[in-house]
Parts: structure tokens; sequence; C-alpha cells
């Protein structure tokens, strides 16, 4: 009985937290620097707790369905599309690093920045490319 209270209760703020976070991973397709796919896989678990019908239309979409796909089956990413994530990283830090440079008025700080967001870079592309291929069968 419990269990279908908290159920009944929480299906709700699931759903929302889905859409929530698929809007931030759309924000993400077009927002240097924001990443989009982990709010995909958030959204994708959040759905699957509120909506079945919303989660598989998450995995019905064509960019970003497969990917999901295969990280919920697997976990697993393939080749090309970790290229381009850790590509796109770099690429974002890069510019962020350029951009907090430039504007910067004390220039021991902005190092400090630009020095955890490569540690942040480095650990991130650490992780993605240690997960297992996916591989086209």
């Amino acid at each position: 009985m419990v269990n279908r209270l908290a159920s009944r209760y929480l299906r709700p703020a699931y759903l929302s937290l889905g859409v929530l976070l698929v809007s931030l991973g759309y924000i993400g397709f077009f927002v240097p620097g924001m990443p989009s796919t982990i709010f995909f896989i958030l959204a994708l678990a959040a759905f699957r707790r509120s909506s079945p019908r919303f989660e598989n239309w998450l995995l019905d979409r064509p960019v970003i369905g497969p990917i999901l796909r295969d990280w919920d089956e697997t976990r697993a990413i393939r080749p090309r599309v970790k290229r381009i994530i850790i590509g796109v990283l770099w690429l974002s830090i890069a510019l962020s690093a350029w951009i907090i440079q430039k504007r910067a008025t004390d220039h021991l700080r902005a190092d400090v920045v630009c020095g955890i967001l490569v540690l942040v870079a480095a650990g991130v592309t650490y992780y993605i490319w240690t997960r297992p291929d996916r591989l086209d069968s």
C-alpha cells in the first residue's frame, strides 16, 4: 500500500523531471560547453519511472534514440560517438578557457578556473574513453 501511494505521488514528479531534463538536453545541442547526452540519459530514467509513452518517445528520437538504446542495453558507446563527444568537450573547454583568460582581471584566479576545467574535461574524457565500444552488428 505504501509503495502504491509513493508511486502515485512520485510519478508526476518524475514526469516533470523528465520533461525538464529533455529540455536541458535540447538546449545542450546548441549551447557550447553544455552537455546534452547526460540529460537525455537521466530523462530516460525519469520517464521509465513515470510514463512508458514518454520513455518510448525518447527512445524513438532519430538523433538521440540510438545512443540512448546503446547505453541502456549495454552501457556501451559507439567509437564514432565517443570521438564526437570528446572533440566537442575539448573544443568547448578551449573556448571557455580562452574567454576566461581574455576577460580576466585576476589572472591567477582565471588560471585556477582554467585548470579546474581541464581536470574535469580530462576526467570526463577518461570516463567516456573507457566505456565499452558498441560495435554495429
